[in-house]
């Protein structure tokens, strides 16, 4: 049987080849052929090779013309070139007049067979008939060379893993046996995190060592690992220079700030000047764990809430949030249309409450939720003689015991500013009437968004959201109800305002978003949208509607928006409102 290595091999083959052909040429010289004429040149030993195919590698050393060593040497280089034979020579006969020069061959076998062996992932059998060499024909080393080069190259492109040749057997019978392995990964180092624990990385990367390295999925979960928000950065690299059977991966990570203190600001013609303040770290002691504190005030509202999400309380990615809260809102209710007197009683609701919800992955982008919530609201009419009398049209005390669940999808390429893919939330929520409920309603909420990279270079990008969800069975309470406005969903008008409160709720936002100077993005603006109250038909061709322009800047504190949006006031004109506050808007 003989053996062919590879390339550095069929290379080591050429060289003692040309070392013999010199040789040879050589000793010809010694004896003196130097000078004489060449009168005719043969061709010996090819069997299925045709003779005009090795007759036009002979380039150098011409009938008639003196004998020259170097280019003897030359059209033998040239013969072997060709790659179908084992061994080339020459030898030299007397005639008249001068020299009969006699170019020696012997041929590679005929290819019986090919067989690629030792890849247990990839269905190497798929590459044989992408082969230069082919069964029936003689075995051409040089081709030989570049179909393991293909194949390697196959490997990675089309399955995304790195093979490598270990030997190449060829015996007499023309059987061929192409030994390759399969990468596995050997160890997975990981740098740059002095936060992040290294387990929090690990099982979102899902490969280990003793796994074959598939690119697909080392890059899926470089892509997962990015999308938790703690890193700037993410990527990966060999140890070694070279394909070996076992390959070192280094995943490389650049950390940010995830601890924050966001804080925003605001205008609402009900709840007058709102102010918001949240002390969070999404990456709590660096194990991947949300802990957040909340307030939000206004003159009319105090809100409370602090809330703890682990994202890991099993090993198959099963999550775990929840969150307690507290709300004051100072609140009124005109009597006028009810009992025709022009009366408005004032008092506060005091609603407190908290939630859990258990989460399980789907797939890398989809998750599903169960939302259990409960949520206790008491009324306090305010002290005033004026109310006595009127205290059974005040607002009653009630209950709230919730069941939801929601699924969301999330394809983007950035968790905070994405430039492609989509994000999609459909939830569904039921009040029920066990453990002393009494708000017994059904509703449904989904929302949309794309992102599309114009230019195809992040620097200039078309966002559009859509957001809708009505009330399916039952009543809201009146603090229940959808409100739409302000800051997320109608810039330049007021959160709750007129046509902005009601059981049912549609919202459309489109953005541009373009790079000014680093790490400041210009935004121009478009919103769209409505609440309509209960037995109102919702009618898409009379919405509210406002445009503007924003300001982004990346900052280490997280991205800060700044927007100013036109709406249009109670006498139809357009008036501006200023919102402050983290993030993109959507």
């Amino acid at each position: 049987m003989r053996r062919f290595f590879t390339t550095k091999f069929l290379a080591l083959i050429i060289f003692m080849l040309l070392f013999g052909v010199v040789t040879n040429v050589s000793m010809a010289s010694d004896n003196g052929l130097d000078g004489q004429i060449i009168k005719e040149i043969a061709i010996e030993g090819n069997e299925s090779i045709d003779t005009n195919v090795i007759r036009n590698a002979i380039f150098r050393t011409k009938v008639d013309e003196p004998f020259v060593t170097e280019n003897v040497i030359d059209d033998m280089y040239s013969i072997n070139s060709l790659g179908y034979f084992y061994d080339v020579q020459v030898r030299f006969e007397t005639v008249s007049g001068g020299i009969k020069l006699i170019f020696g061959v012997i041929e590679n076998p005929v290819i019986s067979s090919i067989s690629i062996k030792g890849a247990k992932v990839t269905p190497v059998h798929q590459f044989i008939p992408q082969m230069k060499v082919k069964v029936g024909e003689v075995f051409n080393g040089f081709a030989m060379s570049e179909d393991l080069e293909s194949l390697v190259q196959w490997g990675q492109i089309e399955h995304g893993i790195l093979l490598g040749v270990k030997d190449i057997y060829l015996d007499a019978e023309g059987v061929i046996e192409i030994e390759v392995f399969e990468s596995r990964i050997g160890e997975v180092i990981i740098t740059g995190n002095e936060k992040t624990q290294d387990f929090v990385i690990e099982r979102e990367l899902r490969v280990k060592p003793g796994d074959v390295f598939v690119y697909d999925e080392l890059y899926s979960g470089l892509h997962r690992v990015f999308m938790l928000g703690f890193f700037d950065d993410v990527d990966f690299r060999f140890e070694e220079d070279y394909v070996e059977e076992e390959m070192t991966v280094v995943v490389e990570v650049k950390e940010r700030r995830t601890g924050s203190l966001n804080f925003g600001a605001g205008y609402s013609s009900v709840d007058g000047i709102l102010g918001m303040f949240e002390v969070a770290d999404d990456n709590f002691l660096g194990r991947g764990q949300r802990l957040n504190a909340s307030v939000e005030l206004s003159k009319k509202r105090k809100t409370y809430e602090v809330g703890f999400y682990e994202p890991y309380v099993l090993e198959d990615g099963t999550s775990l949030g929840v969150s307690i809260y507290k709300k004051d809102d100072d609140i009124s209710k005109p009597l006028k249309n009810i009992i025709d007197k022009d009366l408005t009683l004032t008092g506060s609701r005091n609603s407190i409450g908290g939630e859990l919800t258990v989460g399980r992955v789907f797939s890398d982008y989809t998750r599903g939720r169960l939302t259990i919530k409960g949520e206790n609201n008491t009324y306090t009419l305010d002290d005033n003689d004026d109310f006595i009398g009127y205290e059974d049209h005040w607002h009653q005390n009630y209950k709230k015991r919730t069941i939801g669940l929601g699924i969301n999808t999330n394809t983007t390429d950035h968790p905070f500013n994405p430039t492609k893919g989509l994000k999609t939330d459909v939830s569904f929520e039921m009040g029920l009437g066990i453990f002393g409920g009494t708000a017994r309603y059904s509703k449904l909420e989904m929302q949309h968004s794309r992102y599309f990279d114009i230019m195809d270079d992040g620097k200039f990008i078309f966002a559009i959201r859509g957001m809708a969800g009505r009330v399916l069975s039952g009543e809201l309470q009146e603090n229940e109800l959808f409100r739409i406005g302000g800051d997320g969903t109608l810039r330049g008008y007021s959160r709750g305002g007129e046509g902005l409160v009601g059981d049912k709720m549609f919202v459309m936002n489109a953005e541009v978003r373009f790079d000014i100077i680093e790490n400041i993005q210009g935004v121009v603006f478009a919103d769209l949208g409505k609440a309509w109250g209960e037995g109102e038909a919702m009618n898409l061709l009379d919405l509210h509607n406002s445009y503007g322009v924003g300001v982004r800047v990346d900052t280490p504190l997280g991205l800060l928006r700044l927007d100013y949006g036109f709406g249009l006031n109670e006498n139809n004109q357009r008036k501006g409102q200023l919102y402050f506050g983290i993030g993109q808007a959507f």
